[in-house]
């Protein structure tokens, strides 16, 4: 006789498996319908190359279409997507100055290194459509 306890694992590790590879993925701003098969896409950033990577990789998976495959653990495929238009706008921030170039210079990096710097500085708003 089969071990049941060795078959109960194997279904449960099999199906944990199986679950766990099929999540759908969420983006990570907010992504908004409009009319139209419209989106409208919010992302605040640091900076505006780490904002247009959260934006493709958001618009992406709003645009990703299933895999063809039948396999429950198939990834979909992602999904291509058109900008009809984008705009970026920084944060005004007060800056810190002194007249001492040096002291201006430590607080910027101890801003930075302790992780105290603007994290909302940039806002990339669009609007795009799938294809």
């Amino acid at each position: 006789m089969k071990n049941p306890r060795l078959i109960f694992t194997a279904v449960l590790g099999l199906s944990l498996l199986v679950g766990c590879a099929s999540a759908p993925r969420k983006p990570s701003g907010a992504v908004v319908p409009l009319e139209g098969g419209q989106y409208r896409s919010a992302i605040k950033s640091s900076n505006e190359a780490a904002a247009q990577k959260i934006f493709t990789t958001d618009a992406e998976i709003t645009c990703e279409k299933p895999s063809e495959s039948s396999m429950p653990w198939a990834k979909p495929i992602p999904g291509k997507f058109v900008v009809v238009s984008q705009a970026v706008k920084e944060k005004e921030g007060k800056e810190i100055k002194s007249d001492d170039k040096k002291l201006d210079a430590g607080i910027a990096f101890g801003l930075r290194k302790f992780g105290m710097e603007a994290q909302d500085a940039v806002e990339v708003n669009t609007i795009f459509k799938c294809q």
